[in-house]
């Protein structure tokens, strides 16, 4: 890892902004970025509103490590799945505790980010976790 890598910088900043405006609790969300070939996202087991740059890993757009550091999320498939599909330059998903509380009685919820730089006003649909599976390739 070089001493500053800004692309590292960049998800962990937004990790640390979605925990500070309560879009995610502790582990729950991840966030990605891509640079060219390179991938930073958030690791693994990562507390987000904790993350600094050198808790992001870096990989390919295969899933693989490109620089030694933390393993990647659980759920790199539909960041790499995402960013294959609609070429995305970046990836964000947040278990908002307001958003959960409102999926177990919905099916389908209005979304309003309120970080300017993020945003999503679609309505998004809820899928119980044990259905979610990764996109195929």
């Amino acid at each position: 890892m070089t001493p500053s890598d800004p692309l590292r910088e960049q998800v962990a900043a937004a990790s640390r902004e979605l925990a500070a405006a309560g879009l995610v609790r502790a582990t729950n969300g991840n966030v990605s970025a891509r640079d060219g070939d390179r991938i930073a996202i958030t690791p693994t087991g990562g507390v987000l509103g904790r993350l600094r740059a050198g808790d992001i890993a870096i990989i390919d757009a295969d899933g693989d490590l490109l620089e030694d550091g933390p393993r990647p999320t659980s759920e790199l498939a539909l960041h790499l799945g995402v960013m294959a599909r609609l070429g995305a330059g970046a990836v964000v998903h947040t278990h908002p505790p307001i958003g959960t509380a409102l999926g177990l009685g919905a099916h389908t919820i209005c979304t309003a980010a309120s970080i300017p730089s993020i945003r999503s006003d679609f309505p998004a649909p809820f899928f119980p976790t044990s259905t979610v599976r990764a996109p195929p390739s």
